[in-house]
């Protein structure tokens, strides 16, 4: 049996779109739209998130994911 990382089994779900709330690097909680999980490179396994003015970011920690 392997054992799947979250990100991984998110994506079974297909959970683009989904409601993301996150802390940006102040602390502050904020809710965004999941764009997409980073699959490879120096950040795999972050998510890219679109905030409420548009602009896509990378949170600094994600809180849940609706």
């Amino acid at each position: 049996m392997t054992q799947n990382s979250e990100f991984d089994q998110m994506a079974l779900f297909g959970t683009e779109g989904a409601l993301v709330h996150y802390y940006d690097k102040n602390g502050a909680l904020h809710t965004g739209r999941l764009i997409r999980i980073i699959k490879r490179g120096r950040k795999a396994g972050q998510m890219v998130v679109q905030n409420q003015q548009g602009k896509k970011i990378i949170p600094h920690k994600v809180r849940n994911v609706e």
